[in-house]
């Protein structure tokens, strides 16, 4: 009846299911009101059969595991009503749903939680820290099909095995003894040919033309504030020897559609006068960009929210229910919110055995 009451005892009023857990909840939360000076008042159950009925079609119904076998949830909920109103049992983690559940608020999982807003589907967000707080934060806002190469390149193995007492390389592995990172070595000893290259080159330049053609469409739609700038990449070279092995670099990207030119070395100094003059030359992508990776995100999150999406921070997920292959709900220290799919976007922080053997779940 116009009694102000906190958000968390509106929410769980819209959650009972029978007028006697509305009452049920009322003294639970005028004994906790009282003891901090604070008053509530009862109103009305009649007030809350709309959104009684609507929760029972939900099927949002408190239960607690039996006790016994043979005992019916609706015995436990009963139960659980007359613990609260006594005051032995505090209110147990929402059971909430959404239509798809996105682990990870980086990049990736924001973009993809957008886009599924855009469906029409209702989307929640689990982020174990805050958006945009691990790999998605933390690298140099490149958009370059200039990378299209994998690392997998004949000759690589002696170039890395080089490298590895130079902490300035480009690539720098530690040197240690890990059985797991030994068999991973192998693995990718084993792809440093020219058939496996050819391979990943091609799915990897159809994938950065197209993600470089979506980010000029998306920073317009959205109109992202992202410092994004589409000038090109130059690549330069400190050696003679480093500008006539990247020749054939290019020749391999020029094939797959990534275009570039040369630079001289007086060109490229008049190009960029900050230069040091004794570089041998470089080569210009004008395809790459650039933008701000933390305002990407900053940016990601603005729009997801404006859409629908829930995104919950400080949330990692600490269980999946599953029914056969598929993922039915995921489990923080919140509560359990139930889905329709589950799309894992965690990337390196990903938990161990996720997407491994039979847990590979099908995509959303």
């Amino acid at each position: 009846d116009g009694v102000p009451v906190g958000r968390n005892t509106r929410r769980r009023f819209a959650e009972a299911t029978s007028p006697q857990h509305a009452v049920a909840v009322h003294e639970h939360e005028r004994d906790r009101g009282q003891a901090f000076g604070r008053e509530f008042r009862l109103a009305h159950t009649l007030q809350f059969r709309d959104e009684l009925s609507s929760n029972r079609s939900r099927g949002c119904r408190r239960t607690r595991r039996a006790t016994s076998p043979g005992q019916d949830t609706d015995g436990n909920q009963r139960e659980a009503e007359r613990d609260v109103e006594h005051g032995t049992r505090s209110m147990p983690p929402v059971a909430e749903r959404a239509d798809v559940v996105v682990v990870g608020g980086g990049v990736i999982g924001l973009a993809v939680a957008l886009e599924l807003s855009a469906s029409g589907r209702a989307v929640r967000i689990f982020e174990r820290q805050t958006p945009g707080s691990g790999a998605s934060h933390g690298n140099c806002g490149l958009l370059t099909p200039s990378h299209s190469l994998p690392l997998t390149q004949p000759g690589m193995v002696r170039r890395v095995l080089g490298w590895m007492f130079r902490e300035d390389a480009p690539i720098y592995v530690r040197n240690r003894f890990d059985l797991s990172f030994l068999a991973w070595g192998l693995r990718f000893a084993r792809h440093c040919n020219e058939e496996s290259m050819l391979s990943a080159l091609r799915g990897r330049a159809a994938l950065l033309e197209l993600s470089r053609t979506l980010f000029d469409e998306w920073v317009e739609r959205h109109a992202l504030q992202v410092e994004y700038a589409t000038d090109g990449l130059m690549e330069v070279y400190a050696t003679e020897a480093g500008r006539d092995q990247a020749h054939g670099a290019h020749a391999l990207l020029a094939k797959h559609g990534v275009r570039s030119e040369p630079f001289t070395r007086d060109a490229l100094l008049q190009r960029e006068p900050a230069l040091r003059e004794d570089l041998e030359g470089g080569q210009w992508y004008p395809s790459d960009a650039h933008l701000r990776p933390d305002a990407f995100v900053r940016e990601l999150a603005r729009c997801a929210r404006a859409a629908g999406v829930q995104i919950e921070e400080n949330a990692p997920i600490v269980e999946l229910e599953t029914a056969g292959n598929r993922v039915r709900a995921v489990r923080t220290e919140r509560g359990v919110t139930h889905c329709d799919q589950l799309v894992l976007c965690a990337g390196a922080w990903s938990p161990p055995g996720w997407g491994q053997g039979d847990e590979v779940f099908p995509a959303a």
